[in-house]
């Protein structure tokens, strides 16, 4: 019996000791298995030599991406604003969506290079009109024109760039109106009227509101297209009478032309719509006493236009180099015309 005791104690001391080795080893697993797990991750994440230059890469593409990102906030912010307020544009916002959509055929690369210069074009607006400046309300009934009005329809240049004619254009015989030739961008005729005085500035008109292109901005000093039937002498007098109170007679008129140009605009407005504006355009340039020219003796046109301000020729010459949004945008030719024509009568009088 006491032998048979000491086996049983001696198989359960066995048994104890296996239960116990069996206990620690699951035990030692249960520690080392999550140390291993971590060494091997550890080991085979460990960047090498061939990583090194992809996880640089991403790390410059995460840094470009949020300069971007910075980069577009303003942009939005623009874009929202020109969205959302259509019929609110200041002169400067309307000018420089005039300039994005003026023509429909650039390619997207152009078109990213004109957003990302909007902000340098409108911090370039420095101009601002003087204290002498004259102003009257805009007439919520008032059209600014017929769009009905009958033009004639003329064959287009040969040169899309913006040219000087030596020859009148040619006739196509056929009438169209207004509203449809600036849907169509059909090829027509109009005046521009400049008055000056003897100290070389000019006097600049602002459009009214109500116009169907470029409405808002500051111009020339009268203008307007030649109807169906009318000529270019006729139209110069009407015009100046209608929008400004000027009388001047046709022969004056006549010794005062500076030549014919042709142009191309494209546009935008919230209340027309889109426009394409080709014009043959018969420039003039009278020269005046500056007491004739005083905004307070001129009578605006209701509808038509919205202020009159004096402005020197080079200073206008250069808001037009400038791309100021305040002014309707002028070829350099034209410019260059314009101030050559200016100068002349300038040396003429003191002569």
């Amino acid at each position: 019996n006491g032998s048979r005791r000491c086996r049983t104690i001696d198989l359960a001391r066995t048994h104890a000791h296996t239960r116990a080795h069996q206990w620690s080893s699951k035990r030692y697993d249960r520690i080392a298995a999550p140390s291993a797990t971590i060494s091997f991750i550890w080991r085979s994440s460990r960047p090498s030599s061939n990583t090194l230059p992809f996880l640089l890469l991403m790390l410059m593409l995460v840094c470009a991406s949020l300069r971007l990102c910075a980069a577009l906030q303003p942009m939005a912010a623009i874009g929202a604003k020109c969205c959302a307020l259509p019929h609110t544009f200041a002169p400067t916002q309307r000018h420089a969506v005039f300039q994005e959509q003026s023509n429909p055929r650039r390619t997207l690369p152009s078109l990213a290079r004109s957003f990302s210069l909007m902000p340098l074009r409108l911090a370039r607006q420095s101009w601002a009109p003087s204290a002498t400046v004259r102003m009257q309300a805009a007439d919520a009934n008032a059209l600014g024109q017929d769009l009905g009005e009958q033009f004639e329809l003329y064959a287009g240049p040969l040169n899309e760039a913006p040219t000087i004619l030596s020859a009148p254009p040619t006739p196509l015989g056929v009438r169209k109106a207004r509203g449809e030739v600036h849907r169509d961008g059909d090829w027509h005729r109009s005046v521009h009227v400049w008055l000056g005085d003897e100290m070389g500035r000019l006097l600049l008109q602002r459009r009214s509101e109500h116009k169907d292109t470029h409405p808002g901005l500051w111009d020339v000093s009268c203008a307007g297209h030649i109807s169906a039937g009318d000529g270019s002498l006729d139209t110069a007098q009407k015009e100046l009478e209608e929008e400004l109170g000027f009388a001047v007679g046709l022969a004056e008129l006549e010794a005062c032309f500076v030549g014919t140009f042709a142009s191309t605009m494209r546009g935008i407005t919230a209340k027309h719509g889109a426009f394409e504006c080709n014009e043959y355009q018969d420039i003039y340039l009278f020269i005046t006493p500056s007491a004739s020219l005083d905004a307070d003796k001129l009578v605006l046109g209701a509808g038509e236009v919205a202020g009159v301000q004096m402005i020197d020729a080079t200073e206008l010459i250069s808001a037009w180099e400038r791309e100021d949004a305040q002014f309707v945008p002028r070829s350099a030719l034209y410019a260059h015309t314009l101030r050559a024509a200016v100068d002349k009568t300038a040396k003429a009088a003191t002569s």
